[in-house]
């Protein structure tokens, strides 16, 4: 059953090119991160070379045997997500009325995430999204119109101050939360549970993300305890994007149940929406293939121009983003550059 915390309006039926679609608007729709990142849309779930499976039949350990306290419901969350360190996983990234792409997700906590994904496979015909310590990205690899490819980029503590922060504070590390490893800070001021009339139980955090309260609504499988579903509320309390995760699969070697499916919807602006589904196959945990340096660094082509996010508003950054390999980072840095990418970008979030 899919979840939704409002009465959504007619989905929008325009069919443009995909990646014209999926550029920067993937940042408001995200984290995906902005992304995309990351993200993904209701009732996919077909096979991807025969590595996706039908949903899995529920063969996951009572979490809860009668309604939990708060501190029951935390405790639970932190010790699932105390579990896993790593996963990586061959992906389907779908968007209504166009293409799939296929590619592979990894994750490290508290906050690596890359995603390489492109038509039939071919990451070279496709998205590139990606966070570390220092910053996230996301690189649109193939032309769209008249845009040509771009990585838009910020720095973790330069988008904090942005003006796209305070109408989107979500980053890719959302991707995360929704696959079940939730995070907690120690100032997060939480509510709950709460039994909804569905039977599941809601619990809200509330926390302070670049001097912005946001609300997060956190909806947990009442026998189970899975994360089903989350959702971002302004300080306006106005719903900004939710993520539903669904056809969980146990790992009883690990003992924790992860998403097969995510599906997340992000409102723009103007009131649209978009919604961007990750179907996963089954997950290696603990055991990421690849060269550390490569997968957790930006990428730096000398033939791609770099947007910085958090300057759209005017605010002049002249630091880089700093992280192992990207030092050569080519950015759009005079006014005239700057004025030409930020008109981009904003007609893109339109």
């Amino acid at each position: 059953m899919n979840l939704n915390p409002l009465t959504i309006g007619s989905l929008n039926n325009s069919r443009a090119c995909f990646f014209h679609a999926i550029e920067i608007r993937r940042w408001r729709g995200l984290a995906i991160a902005a992304m995309a990142v990351v993200i993904l849309l209701p009732s996919t779930g077909c096979q991807l070379f025969n590595r996706f499976r039908a949903a899995p039949e529920i063969s996951s350990p009572v979490a809860f045997t009668q309604i939990p306290t708060k501190e029951q419901v935390i405790s639970h969350l932190v010790d699932q997500a105390s579990r896993v360190e790593q996963l990586q996983s061959d992906v389907k990234v779908s968007v209504a009325g166009m293409p799939a792409l296929r590619g592979t997700l990894a994750v490290e906590k508290p906050d690596r995430l890359r995603m390489n994904a492109g038509l039939l496979g071919v990451t070279e015909l496709g998205i590139d999204v990606g966070s570390n310590q220092e910053v996230f990205w996301f690189w649109s690899k193939v032309a769209a119109g008249t845009q040509g490819p771009a990585i838009y980029y910020a720095r973790h503590d330069e988008y904090q101050s942005s003006m796209l922060q305070r109408v989107l504070p979500i980053e890719p590390s959302w991707l995360i939360d929704s696959l079940g490893l939730m995070q907690f800070d120690s100032q997060d001021q939480i509510e709950g549970p709460f039994q909804r009339p569905d039977g599941r139980l809601e619990f809200r955090t509330v926390r302070s993300i670049g001097g912005q309260k946001t609300t997060r609504k956190t909806v947990v499988d009442r026998k189970y305890g899975w994360v089903v579903q989350q959702s971002i509320y302004d300080a306006k309390g106005k719903l900004l994007a939710y993520a539903n995760s669904k056809e969980h699969e146990h790992y009883p070697e690990y003992q924790i149940s992860l998403p097969g499916l995510i599906a997340i919807t992000a409102f723009n602006p103007d009131g649209s929406q978009m919604t961007i589904s990750i179907t996963a196959s089954r997950y290696r945990i603990n055991s990421i293939f690849g060269d550390p340096d490569k997968l957790w660094n930006m990428p730096t082509p000398g033939d791609v121009p770099q947007i910085n996010l958090a300057t759209l508003s005017d605010v002049n950054t002249s630091s880089p983003p700093v992280s192992a390999g990207a030092s050569n980072i080519r950015q759009i840095t005079s006014p005239q550059q700057q004025g030409i990418a930020n008109r981009s970008v904003i007609q893109h979030l339109r």
